[in-house]
């Protein structure tokens, strides 16, 4: 195939769609949700990352995780302020529903900078 980047712009639009579906069909697989299965049994913790929005930055990829384990929470720049009334809310949301199932959650902050001060009420 040409290099897809000197696609006319509609087969690039089919081409991006075309590996959507691909990578959809892949997470749903049968293996990957037995993969998936068998690495949370033998790994108990819920891991959250908080990163960057820069698609280029793949954890599962870089710490050998399958997809759908790591409970992303991206932001513009990798910066975070738990004092933001959604942030703060999703984040207690998380940690509440993982600790309800009885599994620890451990938070990565990866070249991130996150204010973990939460504003007086």
């Amino acid at each position: 195939m040409n290099d897809i980047h000197n696609q006319p712009i509609g087969r690039r639009i089919d081409w991006l769609f075309d590996l959507a579906r691909r990578h959809g069909e892949t997470f749903r697989s049968p293996e990957a949700w037995l993969g998936r299965q068998r690495y949370l049994a033998e790994h108990p913790t819920a891991i959250a990352v908080f990163k960057c929005m820069d698609g280029r930055i793949n954890i599962p990829v870089a710490t050998k995780t399958p997809a759908g384990i790591l409970m992303p929470f991206r932001n513009l720049g990798g910066m975070f302020d738990l004092g933001w009334p959604h942030l703060g809310e999703v984040v207690v949301h998380h940690t509440l529903r993982m600790t309800g199932a009885g599994r620890r959650v451990l938070f990565r902050l990866p070249r991130c900078r996150v204010n973990l001060s939460f504003p007086a009420k």
